[in-house]
């Protein structure tokens, strides 16, 4: 049994053994990658014939559970890379089944059930990528690994030259990387990469520690416009701005620069943790 089917499996049964009446549910489910969270609102309704009390109790625990069912639909298609779904992991064995289910099952209410006249109920479910979420997603391998002179250096390719003359002297107070990347079809990622035209590796798993990316729930934040990057607090108050040139990878979730960008990239980064810190956003349409 397959890991959706799995935790449909553990929704039905409980709702059998909940209700043993029959219930209806709907719902949809959204991602807030500025708050880090996947959150559904469903609604839920119970047989008709049962008394209020008892009417109203059916259609909160129909919604609850349907609200658990999109959460795990949803999971199943994140995108953990640009290679990598989480459906593709468990297929694979990349992701242990039973933590990602734990994590579901943990979803939270936020406000109270609403109810209509009909005694129909409405809920609003709650999973946060930080923490529990983030750590049964992301892959257990290809992380950076602290040291005594810090993480793991960032490999940029080439060195400037007369043809290639090295860009000003950065902001001596940058605080994070917004990678522009509107008009390329990009997705979202947990494990996103941002790449030199060459194929280098400018920014990714290597160079951050896993706990820095369970802890932000993923390498990179998103957002929808640069105003919203720039007051997204993950990037500081002086980030640095590049622009992707194109997307890479079997689903696009990653971003190749520029080598003038590259060379932003590269003097941003002296004697600066903020790509360690997973201080990134990159803005997708």
């Amino acid at each position: 049994m397959g890991f959706l089917g799995s935790v449909r499996w553990l929704a039905l049964s409980a709702l059998s053994m909940a209700l043993a009446d029959p219930v209806g549910a709907q719902g949809t489910v959204v991602v807030d990658w500025r708050a880090g969270v996947v959150e559904t609102e469903s609604v839920g309704f119970s047989k008709e014939g049962m008394d209020e009390t008892r009417s109203k109790m059916m259609s909160q625990r129909a919604a609850k559970l349907m609200a658990l069912r999109d959460i795990a639909e949803f999971i199943q298609g994140v995108h953990v890379s640009s290679e990598t779904t989480v459906e593709d992991a468990v297929m694979v064995g990349d992701v242990v089944q039973g933590r990602v289910q734990s994590v579901i099952k943990q979803a939270h209410q936020v406000g109270p059930t609403r109810y209509d006249s009909n005694g129909m109920a409405t809920v609003r479910m709650r999973v946060k990528f930080e923490g529990n979420l983030a750590d049964a997603l992301l892959p257990q391998s290809g992380f950076g690994t602290l040291s005594q002179s810090g993480f793991g250096s960032i490999p940029l390719p080439g060195i400037p030259d007369a043809d290639h003359p090295q860009p000003p002297e950065s902001t001596p107070n940058v605080t994070g990387l917004i990678l522009d990347a509107r008009g390329l079809n990009l997705v979202s990622a947990m494990v996103p990469r941002i790449l030199a035209e060459d194929g280098q590796v400018i920014y990714g798993p290597g160079q951050v520690n896993r706990e820095s990316a369970v802890q932000n729930g993923g390498l990179v934040a998103y957002e929808k416009t640069l105003q919203a990057a720039y007051q997204n607090d993950r990037v500081g108050n002086a980030p640095l701005t590049v622009k992707a040139v194109s997307g890479q990878g079997t689903y696009r979730a990653n971003a190749v620069i520029s080598e003038q960008d590259v060379h932003k990239i590269q003097k941003a980064v002296e004697g600066r943790t903020f790509l360690n810190q997973c201080r990134v956003v990159f803005v997708i349409d």
